[in-house]
C-alpha cells in the first residue's frame, strides 16, 4: 500500500494523496504555499504556477544565484515579485 493511504488509514484522515501532481491537479485548491525543502521549491513553485495556482515560497526560491537570476523564465511563469532580502526584483 502506498505511503500517504497507508497513512491516512491508520489516523482516520479522509483524504491521502499520493503525488504534488494529484495535489495540484485539485479544483479545490487555489493556493499553494511551498514549505518543502529548499531543493524543491524551484520545482515545485513553476509546477503550481503551471497548475494556475498562486503561489507563496518560503525563503529561498532557488538553489542557486544563477537560477534566480533568470528572472525572465520567472515573467514567462506569470510570478510578478520576487524579493532578495530587501530589494523586490
Amino acid at each position: 500500500m502506498p505511503i500517504a493511504p497507508s497513512f491516512a488509514a491508520t489516523h482516520d484522515i479522509d483524504l491521502a494523496l499520493g503525488s504534488t501532481e494529484q495535489f495540484l491537479a485539485r479544483p479545490d485548491v487555489d493556493v499553494v504555499y511551498v514549505a518543502t525543502p529548499q531543493s524543491e521549491h524551484l520545482a515545485i513553485g513553476l509546477a503550481a504556477i503551471a497548475a494556475g495556482k498562486h503561489v507563496l515560497i518560503e525563503k529561498l526560491i532557488t538553489a542557486s544565484a544563477d537560477e534566480a537570476k533568470s528572472r525572465a523564465r520567472w515573467r514567462g511563469a506569470g510570478v510578478v515579485r520576487l524579493r532578495r532580502g530587501g530589494t523586490v526584483w
